[in-house]
Parts: structure tokens; C-alpha cells; sequence
């Protein structure tokens, strides 16, 4: 086994300096950051190797790329410095770090001038610096409500038994999660990292994602979403909570507006 592991971390660092090389070697790049979960030490053996390429600004548009390099799959950006900057505080004033989340577990391969470093250390203070609250308005609360308690009527609505039974109950599920993040100014997250950043608590504290603010509701959401608990019963006790916490939508008296453009 040890000669095994030996063997595998021997062409990994083969691999790694191909790919190096090879980017260092074009004068736009100005440096190379492993990050993703090979940095955090979190990796399996479907893991992609995850870098970030850093251009000069002479390089305008943005790359993203695959590769495989001795056996390992190499997913890699590339983007230059200013944009990456400039990256980093939109997604902050959006309330997402999404970007800064993954420079701040990087580690540095190749950084010919520093800026690297300086990304790392901009990451880091973005990482670390609660977004501004952005209040709900009543019009946004109302409107999240309203599509629940629509998609939540129209599921009670179908037979437990038919396929689109369950095609809708997940997708009442994904947008219970996603309004009610939102209704909470929690931040977003990609679909392919929810049960990462709810179930995991060594991923969250690798990447340094806060907890999910409303522990009781995730817990339910993680139970219901087996498919042993995809029932209309599901659907009510999860709807009630959210309607108990933020609003219910009275249908004797209830109204919206907006403006269309």
C-alpha cells in the first residue's frame, strides 16, 4: 500500500510539473494556483485537479479549460488579475465569496511577480469580512411565498403515484432551499455542492463556509429529501415551516404588484 501511494503521488507531481511547465512557459501567465480539493487535502480518486491561472492584463478574455496529464484530469480558469479583483468584490456586494473562498485555500505553484500572493491575501480578507444585509422588501418576501404556496398546490394536486410526482416534488425542494437562503441572506451555492455544504462540517471548515443560518430546516430538508420521504406530507410539513417563519399567504385577501417592463 505505501509503495502504492508512493508510486501515485511520484506521477501526480509529474503531472503537475508538465502542467507547470507548460503555462509558465507562455508570457501572458504571470502565475498558477492549485486549488480545490486537492489543496485542501479532501480529494478521492474522481477528484479533478483544480488550478487557477493568473494572466497579465495584455490577456483580456477568460479560459477555461481540461486536460489530462498523466492519468489525472486537470480543470482549469484562467483569468487575469484585474478581473479576478474585480471578481471578488461583485460577488461581495452580491453576498457571495464564492470566488475568495477558492484563492483562500490555494496554494501557490508558480507567482512571477507576487500577484498571487496578493490575490491570496485580498481572498483572504473578503473571506473574512461579513457581506452588508441586504433587507428583504415585502413585495420580494410576498413574491418568494407566493411561488411556494403555487408550486407547494400544484403538488398536493398529483398523484403520489406518477413520475411527475416526483420530477416536481425535487424541484420544490431546490426552490424551497434556494428562497428561503435568500429570504435568510444566506449566501448561494451550486446545486452540485448542496450536500457538501449541508452535510459535511470538514468541507465547510476547509473551505471556510459558514454553517446553513436555520439548522432545524436543513436538517428537514436533508431528511425528506430520501426518496423513502417523497410524499405530500413532506411537502406540507416543510411549506409550514417556511410559512411559519417568514409569512402565509392568506388566499381570502392575498396580492402582489409589480412593475412590467
Amino acid at each position: 500500500m505505501a509503495g502504492f501511494i508512493f508510486i501515485f503521488k511520484k506521477k501526480m507531481e509529474e503531472a503537475l510539473n508538465e502542467f507547470i511547465e507548460h503555462w509558465k512557459s507562455k508570457k501572458h501567465v504571470i502565475g498558477i494556483l492549485l486549488t480545490g480539493s486537492y489543496a485542501v487535502g479532501l480529494q478521492n480518486e474522481n477528484s479533478d485537479i483544480d488550478i487557477r491561472i493568473i494572466f497579465n492584463n495584455t490577456k483580456k478574455r477568460t479560459i477555461k479549460g481540461l486536460s489530462i496529464i498523466n492519468g489525472f484530469k486537470f480543470s482549469y480558469l484562467g483569468r487575469n488579475h484585474e478581473i479576478t479583483r474585480k471578481i471578488f468584490n461583485t460577488q461581495f456586494l452580491n453576498q457571495e465569496k464564492r470566488e475568495s473562498y477558492i484563492f483562500n485555500i490555494g496554494k501557490i505553484l508558480y507567482d512571477k511577480s507576487g500577484e498571487v500572493q496578493r490575490l491570496i491575501d485580498l481572498a483572504y480578507t473578503y473571506v473574512n469580512t461579513p457581506t452588508l444585509l441586504k433587507p428583504k422588501t415585502q413585495d420580494i418576501i410576498r413574491t418568494s411565498l407566493y411561488a411556494l404556496y403555487s408550486h407547494k398546490n400544484h403538488l398536493i394536486s398529483l398523484s403520489e403515484n406518477t413520475p411527475f410526482f416526483y420530477y416536481h416534488y425535487y424541484i420544490f425542494l431546490k426552490q424551497a432551499l434556494t428562497s428561503y437562503s435568500n429570504l435568510l441572506n444566506c449566501e448561494p451555492f451550486l446545486d452540485m455542492k448542496t450536500e457538501k455544504l449541508l452535510c459535511d462540517a470538514e468541507y465547510r471548515r476547509a473551505y471556510h463556509w459558514p454553517n446553513f443560518p436555520d439548522q432545524t430546516f436543513s436538517k428537514m430538508w436533508i431528511s425528506i429529501i430520501s426518496l423513502e420521504k417523497v410524499n405530500k406530507a413532506s411537502v406540507l410539513k416543510l411549506y409550514e415551516y417556511i410559512e411559519n417563519k417568514i409569512g402565509k399567504v392568506d388566499e381570502k385577501k392575498f396580492i402582489i404588484s409589480w412593475n412590467e417592463v
